[in-house]
């Protein structure tokens, strides 16, 4: 589908990555780390081509807002001066973990009912903790680093914080992808509720 000048609703994946990584991958408005992209000026219906500094990164509800006329395209612009994610360092969502322990595959291991299944240098990479009221879901912790030893993605009592210095973090399909460069993955991170899964590659 197309609009009246031909252009096509599909955003060019490098265009993607330049809104990704100047909207600090997450909302430009409250954070949130799913998010969808929006045309802002112009709209879409009178854009002539993707311009990655005229589009940006809002969650379903600050989407939902905008198209249905509740948040303005001026609020949204102003947003874009100034992400949120840009000013905590990070876009950040919450995992579904489940009520039942989770299994960990990790690097081609599977972890069933293991406090602390990775460690490195006495530093836990990975943690799981009982749930603090009963009935409440497992608690998933870790810390994870690209391929400069430097902060990629940290998880804290099953939120997760994509940091805003990676050079590209595309969240799709229950996947967390982290890219170093072009063509090189430093971490992926799948979940599967009540299952998680995290796969790292060092390309």
């Amino acid at each position: 589908m197309a609009n009246k000048y031909g252009l096509s609703r599909d955003i060019p994946s490098g265009i993607k990555r330049a809104v990704r990584q100047a909207c600090g991958y997450g909302c430009v408005i409250c954070g949130a780390a799913i998010i969808d992209y929006e045309h802002v000026d112009p709209e879409y219906h009178e854009a002539r081509e993707h311009n990655p500094n005229a589009i940006a990164l809002l969650c379903p509800t600050h989407h939902a807002q905008c198209t249905r006329g509740f948040l303005s395209k001026d609020s949204v612009k102003q947003a874009m001066l100034s992400p949120v994610c840009k000013k905590h360092g990070y876009a950040s969502e919450f995992f579904d973990i489940g009520r039942s322990h989770p299994k960990l595959v990790f690097a081609g291991m599977t972890f069933i009912n293991t406090r602390i299944p990775v460690e490195v240098k006495g530093v836990p990479l990975i943690k799981t903790e009982q749930d603090e009221e009963l009935g409440g879901p497992f608690r998933l912790s870790g810390n994870f680093y690209n391929s400069q030893g430097q902060p990629s993605l940290e998880i804290l009592e099953n939120e997760w914080r994509v940091i805003s210095s990676n050079w590209d973090v595309e969240v799709a399909g229950g996947v967390i992808t982290i890219r170093d460069t072009t063509g090189h993955i430093s971490l992926a991170h799948l979940l599967a509720s009540p299952h998680v899964t995290t796969r790292c590659s060092s390309g």
